[in-house]
């Protein structure tokens, strides 16, 4: 495997930052990367997406660029919209760049707005006039019975067929656990129409399990899920049957030590990686241990982590780094995209400028 680490540094004003950068690559070789500023001085409080592209495999960036498919708009006295947590992909099948991500409900003074329904979204990119279309809602056969149904800070899958496998966050009305499901769609280059879903997966402790991430990789789904206490994992050979979830081990029986903070799988030749954030690095200053960003091989057998395969692909520099993507283009080439979350106040003087990290693997 050769890693090839490109790092942009940042301009940090003390006001906002920019997260959630994650890209779709495209034929012509370039990268197109979703972001948003965040402002600091609130908890998730989030801008609109923005745009911006990655050429010579990461080398040279462009600036961010608001979309006006996503600005923050109002809804009603008091009350602001937003999508956040986004993830694009490039549908081979279609030649179309679809974003998917999760809706952000907030107040005047920046806090959440619980309660309020959440289907999630998508939006299509124009690739003529060069912006992203207005965003749909996701409309899934559970939508009636759950309060939550959204694709937040996931990872989702596209089959030999077209047909694309979007693992989902749910809520029932009056759960207190987040649970996970994952949905096939079709795409008919503008719209996504639901085919088919998996069991629903849950894990009754602290929040439940939310942000899942998915691949098909040694003949089979793998499924990685967030939860407050322990990372999980589950598989299935159908992706319509996912077996129970369980907490990530290394191979010598050692339980993972990540918790409450996304992982995601990368591919590269015949092994999958998994990618993840953990206790024990040095990182007690940083924010629930998320840098840096290591990555082992899955024995995609008995379902461990090869512990001797661990290395850190992202640097640790003060600045969690736990809300990043994954880009899997092909056997031989996959991305990582993510920039230093500069929370809490003070992260700074370890190093971190909210600078963008894009690094490339490829397959020797």
């Amino acid at each position: 495997m050769l890693i090839t680490v490109y790092k942009h540094e940042g301009k940090y004003n003390h006001k906002t930052c920019y997260v959630h950068a994650r890209g779709a690559h495209l034929p012509d070789g370039h990268l197109l990367i979703t972001t948003q500023k965040l402002n600091v001085s609130g908890c998730d409080d989030f801008e609109g997406l923005e745009v911006m592209e990655a050429y010579d495999g990461g080398a040279r960036i462009t600036s961010p660029k608001p979309d006006e498919a996503f600005g923050r708009k109002m809804l009603s006295e008091g009350i602001f919209h937003a999508q956040c947590d986004a993830t694009p992909m490039y549908h081979k099948a279609s030649g179309k760049i679809i974003v998917i991500g999760h809706d952000a409900y907030y107040s005047t003074a920046g806090t959440h707005v619980r309660g309020v329904e959440n289907r999630g979204f998508y939006s299509v990119y124009d690739d003529e006039n060069k912006h992203f279309l207005p965003v749909s809602p996701f409309q899934v056969s559970i939508s009636d019975t759950h309060l939550h149904t959204a694709p937040g800070s996931v990872q989702f899958y596209e089959d030999d067929e077209g047909l694309l496998w979007i693992p989902f966050t749910i809520k029932k009305h009056g759960s207190p656990f987040y649970e996970v499901v994952v949905f096939s769609f079709v795409f008919d280059g503008e719209k996504l129409c639901e085919v088919g879903r998996s069991n629903i997966l849950s894990y009754p402790i602290a929040r439940g399990a939310y942000e899942p991430s998915l691949i098909y990789a040694g003949g089979k789904f793998l499924l990685t899920v967030r939860n407050d206490t322990v990372g999980l994992f589950s598989t299935s050979t159908d992706g319509k049957h996912f077996e129970e979830l369980a907490p990530w081990r290394f191979d010598d029986g050692e339980v993972l030590p990540n918790y409450n903070t996304q992982q995601h799988f990368l591919a590269l030749g015949d092994a999958v990686y998994l990618v993840y954030t953990r206790r024990g690095a040095n990182n007690d200053h940083v924010f629930r241990h998320r840098a840096p960003l290591f990555l082992a091989q899955i024995d995609t057998d008995r379902m461990h982590l090869i512990r001797a395969s661990e290395r850190v692909v992202v640097p640790e520099r003060g600045a969690r780094l736990g809300n990043f993507g994954v880009t899997n283009v092909s056997r031989d080439l996959a991305y990582l995209t993510v920039t230093e979350w500069m929370q809490p106040v003070g992260c700074e003087k370890y190093g971190s400028d909210n600078a963008l990290f894009i690094v490339k693997f490829e397959n020797q």
